[in-house]
């Protein structure tokens, strides 16, 4: 038997008259042809070509444009075999593609294929037998001598020295299963009974993967089922391992410790039942994953963990480190002033500075300390007089203007962390704002943005840069309320620059000077074309600018303790009001207060 090399070969009608011929193309090609007769011309040997045995003569070939086999019968006794399911069906045996009956077997897969001609190519044997209503042509390879029936199971190997064999049908030929193939799971899809005892087939994709047969006896095996495809959340305990399979075994973890992902959502969308166990699929950290329902929680946790940063400084070298950079404070104090910065221009209970620079004392001389400065023409309402340890006259004054030089002792309760402890919301100062929150995404939008302009509906985006970039999600969403106005501002409902329509979620760039235009200028260059892009690509710049250098916390951004560790000096501070990070802390704890679940992390100072 034979098949054409290629499409190129000449076919010669009559072998004595070479001077005629056609060429194969592709309607000679991928055939198979019996050869019956051969002859020798010129020392080269010829081939004719035949579609039946006796009958279908097509040509002559030359033998090296001939890819051929020895072809005979083996006997014509009636055997009985099983469709495997892979593979085609020919019209002859070493059929080609052109010789297709049937070009895949999977949906013959198990039915019964009995044999009345058996035949040799090459060293090859194939079966002739009725399949479907014809007489079709099938290798040994794609039959089996036992019916192979369907499953569903899931089995774990029990133990290194079990058997696996890649042809249940020729049992005398195996592997053994050793590290390789322990601790992991398979599916188990087919099955087949052997001289009274069950055989397991192994693979590791419900519809890949095949490792081979192994006996029931030596797999540990449960029902495996799919319960639904419906969209789930769960949050993780801490506890367990995630897979890369339903009821893994230790090659297959992803996760071998949920620990690091205690309290994160985990979102479902696949639910199978292993035994009696529920099994939910998901992603986690980027990785598509596998959990059992008892390392998972259908409610939200609210939690505060708290860790602790040491510095190598005391509380009260830190306060004169403070002092030196003239923090301000908008509490009332009592202030005086000396009679002479007025030079005599008091009238009406009260005084009109001449000069400048005047400071403004916590107490009658000027051994107190320092509590702000004035300058000329200042008005200032006079309300009670006193002599000086000095020798001066010293005037009682209300001073109004907002910012004032604080006391050390102000400062010293300010800086000191034990004084926020007891309370939720003034602990939020120490919350490590590159962490996530860990929010539930239905939750935020239907508590916290509903109603937001803009912003209502978009708590996945602000999940998705918060989580891209290492910035807290509703430290984001505060930020962004802040800064648009409840999501109502112009910058983020859209602004036409350069012909295109830019949004801007966090006032980037929005200078007092020139807000919209600066803003909607730094938007277009940003590329800010949606809300969506605006919020995300907000998130980058908030990670790096502002958590991305070390400040990742409230109490950070005010008094970058780290720094004045490592420099000895105050530096690199966003604000200069000693109560600024107390008082940032009001939105955030209303919008966590509306959650029924979040995870904070803390990061106390320890002086």
């Amino acid at each position: 038997m034979g098949h054409i090399k290629s499409t190129s070969v000449k076919i010669y009608p009559d072998v004595n008259d070479r001077s005629k011929s056609i060429t194969a193309g592709t309607t000679y090609t991928n055939h198979v042809y019996y050869i019956k007769r051969e002859t020798e011309i010129d020392g080269k040997t010829y081939y004719r070509l035949s579609t039946k045995p006796s009958s279908g003569i097509v040509g002559w070939a030359s033998s090296t444009d001939i890819t051929e086999k020895a072809h005979t019968v083996v006997d014509k006794d009636n055997k009985t075999f099983y469709i495997k399911g892979t593979g085609s069906a020919y019209s002859d045996a070493w059929g080609g593609r052109e010789n297709y009956v049937y070009a895949d077997l999977d949906s013959y897969e198990n039915e019964e294929f009995k044999v009345h001609l058996t035949e040799k190519v090459g060293s090859t044997i194939w079966y002739r037998g009725e399949l479907g209503g014809k007489t079709v042509w099938i290798h040994p390879s794609d039959l089996v001598n036992y019916k192979i029936n369907r499953t569903s199971k899931l089995g774990h190997i029990k133990s290194t020295s079990v058997k696996i064999y890649p042809d249940v049908n020729d049992r005398s030929k195996s592997i053994t299963a050793g590290t390789t193939y322990t601790n992991h799971v398979y599916y188990i899809k087919r099955e087949t009974e052997i001289d009274g005892k069950t055989y397991y087939r192994l693979s590791t994709k419900p519809s890949s993967g095949i490792v081979g047969w192994a006996s029931s006896t030596d797999i540990t095996e449960k029902a495996h089922t799919v319960v639904d495809k419906d969209n789930k959340t769960f949050y993780i305990k801490g506890t367990g391992s995630a897979y890369s399979d339903a009821w893994g075994g230790r090659e297959n973890y992803v996760y071998s410790n949920l620990d690091t992902y205690k309290f994160q959502m985990f979102k479902v969308h696949l639910t199978e039942k292993v035994g009696n166990s529920i099994w939910y699929r998901g992603e986690l950290s980027g990785k598509k994953v596998w959990i059992n329902e008892d390392y998972l929680s259908a409610a939200p946790f609210k939690t505060v963990q708290k860790t602790y940063s040491k510095y190598n400084l005391s509380l009260d070298n830190m306060v004169k480190l403070q002092m030196a950079v003239n923090p301000q404070t908008d509490k009332r104090y009592k202030l005086w002033i000396r009679e002479d910065a007025f030079k005599g221009n008091i009238s009406n209970g009260q005084g009109t500075v001449q000069g400048s620079n005047w400071n403004l004392r916590r107490g009658p001389s000027t051994n107190f300390q320092k509590g702000g400065q004035v300058g000329k023409g200042t008005v200032l309402p006079l309300i009670s007089s006193i002599n000086g340890s000095d020798g001066y006259k010293w005037y009682h004054v209300r001073y109004t203007s907002g910012w004032v030089t604080p006391d050390v002792s102000d400062v010293k309760y300010y800086l000191n962390p034990q004084n926020f402890l007891d309370s939720l919301k003034e602990s939020l100062q120490f919350l490590k704002l590159s962490e996530s929150a860990n929010i539930n995404e239905n939750e935020v939008n239907n508590k916290i943005l509903k109603g937001k302009g803009i912003l209502e509906g978009k708590a996945q985006f602000f999940v998705d840069g918060a989580r891209t970039y290492g910035v807290n999600e509703i430290y984001l969403i505060s930020h962004a309320l802040l800064e648009t106005g409840n999501g109502s501002s112009s910058l983020a409902t859209g602004v036409e620059y350069k012909g295109k329509t830019v949004y801007n979620m966090y006032g980037i760039g929005a200078k007092d000077s020139c807000p919209v235009s600066c803003g909607s200028e730094y938007a277009y260059k940003a590329g800010w074309f949606t809300p969506e892009a605006a919020i995300i690509g907000g998130a980058a710049f908030v990670g790096e600018n502002y958590l991305g250098v070390g400040q990742d916390t409230l109490y950070k951004m005010r008094w970058n303790p780290d720094a004045a560790d490592r420099y000895g000096y105050a530096t690199h501070q966003y604000a200069t009001d000693i109560g600024w990070a107390s008082k940032q802390t009001v939105k955030m704890y209303e919008l966590y207060s509306l959650l029924e679940g979040y995870n904070m992390i803390l990061d106390i100072p320890e002086y």
